[in-house]
């Protein structure tokens, strides 16, 4: 009896003779098997034996024969190593071979000088059936209608003879050795090859040596090879390093279709716009001859709009290959005219602004179990939360703004119980998460959590809130020059919990309570009339909204048509926008989740909701709303959860 005779009876409708069964419970078990018992007319069992063949349990030597015969179905688990070890043993021996690939290689001019080029070729005796499993470019060569399918003899004229060799051994070992001597040869013939394996592992040991003087290259490598994986760990090493990047030669290499694609990209890692239009003038400064009718394309990739405004008229618009092309020029009035009039400009006319740019987010204080200190700062170049160091002491419902001089302003808000008029600024830019040095301000007029804060031409104002026993409609402004607090206008409502945003030169107050209940007007701000007036009323009551301003527009995020001691209180996750030059609000997609009291603030393009409270939970979820596609994504959740924080963006060091 055999494994294989007993599979074969299979297919009778008899029961096992007795010798037959008694030759099954003594045959050798040299190897590791599964043993699988099956009854013709029943589905296969699912017990597996994985210690060689066993009979089975069904069947006895007095089985009658109209019982189902019993069959045992056998895997051997070593067989495909054993056999993929008999091939290659076949292959080293050349034994069976069916065909010889032949690949040349140029060995340089001839010993008699006359300039010939002299080539060597390479034999390698192999099998189709080999070739044809493991390469897809065998496959069809020998399974097509091609000469070369009933060829004994194949000539490779494209691919290196040792990368054929080594790609060839590999087929039949499923081994393979990369170094920097070979692995760029290996993945050119891995890809005309196509043999997957070999391609993904030479990418990634290229892509493991990616550095600042090399990734230009091999991203021209990977493309000429259309190896996209390669390609984009490639182009994303340039982007994230471009500063060290366009210090190395590669990058005076790049053509200008190659120098575009590069420098358009969204996540180009820069301080700030000059960066790249100084990048460009290296460029072309290399070969100014062959470059110069390539520079208003390289323009282009430059943010202009973006630039300091003196930047702009003493560097950009100054210099030569500008001034003595109109196109350039064009360019540089459009910049003019978007810095000028912002909010009369198409939201297109100046591209997004890049992520490297826009600095971070700063989330401060705010409440979890206990009111908090800790500041975190949100980069969404890596989409990543670090610390950023701590208040000091805990502070929600506070109003906070960055300075002109890049300072974080603190006000107001209160520990938990007591409301405070206190004042506190800090440098944040390079706390790295250490300790911070807050400098005590003058304080407040009044007491006030609850309260608004924004920023009008550097000048802070705080605005309405609650000081402990009424809700207040007062407001108050820093000046910087006396170092004092002094009252402005009062809005013709009290307000807490305040939404509060600067857009195009006045600040708007928007929703709240007053005591009663949420409200739904909001009023604008002029500094030059020092007057309120009502705007168009949202479209739902909001209390604990957060607000901010993104682009030409004011967002309401989220809050309560009513107080949370009110059993009937909801909870919103609806958003609405307001334009100005309409004066209407428009409704939005809607956040994750319903909650009150989330940080909201404008970083670069996106607006960022953090945390909040849903009535159970203080959230530590992080929505970002992109106004191009109109939709939101997730960013990376908080640390912890947290409602009552405040957040502001900017400038990191």
């Amino acid at each position: 009896a055999s494994y294989l005779s007993l599979a074969a009876n299979h297919s009778a409708s008899r029961s096992l003779p007795a010798n037959a069964a008694e030759s099954q419970r003594t045959l050798p078990q040299p190897l590791q098997l599964r043993a699988q018992a099956v009854a013709p007319s029943s589905p296969v069992r699912s017990d597996m034996i994985e210690c060689g063949l066993q009979p089975s349990e069904t069947a006895t030597d007095n089985q009658s024969d109209s019982d189902s015969a019993i069959v045992d179905l056998v895997t051997d688990v070593e067989h495909p190593d054993r056999l993929l070890r008999q091939m290659a043993a076949c292959w080293s021996d050349e034994a069976l071979t069916d065909v010889t690939l032949i690949a040349y290689a140029d060995s340089g001019s001839d010993a008699a000088g006359s300039g010939s080029v002299q080539s060597t070729c390479l034999r390698i005796p192999a099998h189709k059936l080999v070739l044809s499993a493991g390469s897809d470019y065998f496959r069809a060569m020998f399974q097509g209608r091609m000469s070369e399918a009933a060829a004994s003899e194949v000539a490779l004229h494209e691919v290196e003879p040792e990368a054929l060799r080594q790609c060839v051994s590999f087929l039949y070992t499923g081994t393979l050795q990369l170094g920097q001597d070979n692995v760029e040869s290996l993945l050119s013939a891995a890809c005309l090859l196509q043999i997957r394996a070999v391609i993904d592992a030479a990418s990634q040991y290229l892509a493991k040596q990616l550095h600042a003087s090399n990734c230009l290259g091999i991203g021209q490598f990977a493309a000429l090879r259309n190896c996209s994986k390669l390609q984009q760990a490639a182009s994303a090493f340039a982007v994230a390093n471009f500063p060290s990047v366009l210090m190395h030669q590669e990058f005076l290499g790049l053509s200008i279709d190659e120098l575009v694609a590069l420098l358009d990209s969204d996540e180009l890692r820069v301080a700030n716009e000059s960066v790249v239009f100084e990048a460009i003038l290296k460029w072309c400064d290399s070969d100014l001859a062959q470059r110069r009718a390539d520079f208003p394309r390289a323009l282009q990739t430059v943010r202009l709009c973006r630039l300091p405004p003196d930047y702009l008229a003493n560097r950009v618009e100054s210099h030569p290959l500008v001034r003595d092309c109109a196109v350039c020029l064009r360019q540089v009035l459009q910049a003019y005219r978007h810095q000028l009039r912002p909010q009369l400009q198409l939201q297109h006319a100046c591209p997004r602004p890049r992520l490297s740019t826009v600095g971070k987010l700063l989330l401060l204080g705010g409440v979890a179990d206990t009111p908090l200190t800790e500041i975190l700062a949100y980069d969404p170049f890596i989409n990543k939360w670090c610390p950023a160091g701590q208040l000091d002491s805990p502070r929600l419902q506070f109003g906070v703004a960055c300075l002109p001089d890049n300072r974080i302003i603190v006000v107001g808000g209160r520990d938990g119980l007591k409301t405070t008029s206190s004042v506190i600024c800090a440098n944040l830019s390079g706390s790295g998460g250490g300790p911070v040095a807050w400098t005590s301000l003058q304080s407040m007029n009044t007491h006030r959590h609850g309260l608004g804060v924004g920023i009008l031409a550097g000048v802070v104002y705080a605005i309405g809130g609650h000081d402990g026993w009424s809700y207040l409609n007062t407001v108050e402004r820093w000046d910087t020059g006396a170092k004092s607090w002094s009252y402005v206008s009062p809005m013709s409502l009290p307000r807490s919990t305040v939404g509060v945003a600067a857009l195009h030169g006045r600040l708007y107050a928007v929703g709240g309570r007053d005591g009663s209940s949420c409200l739904k007007t909001v009023e604008s701000f002029n500094p030059h009339s020092q007057r309120w007036s009502l705007c168009a009323p949202l479209l739902k009551r909001r209390g604990g909204a957060g607000v901010s301003a993104l682009g030409d527009h004011i967002y309401a995020v989220g809050g309560h048509d009513a107080p949370s001691s009110n059993p009937s209180a909801k909870r919103f996750a609806c958003v609405e926008r307001y334009d100005p030059l309409t004066d209407q609000w428009t409704l939005l997609a809607s956040l994750s989740s319903p909650r009150e009291a989330a940080a909201v603030g404008a970083l670069g393009s996106l607006l960022v909701v953090c945390g909040g409270y849903d009535g159970t939970t203080h959230c530590d979820c992080v929505d970002l709303y992109d106004p191009a596609t109109a939709r939101w994504s997730s960013g990376a959740t908080l640390p912890s959860g947290r409602a009552g924080a405040a957040a502001v963006a900017f400038a990191a060091a």
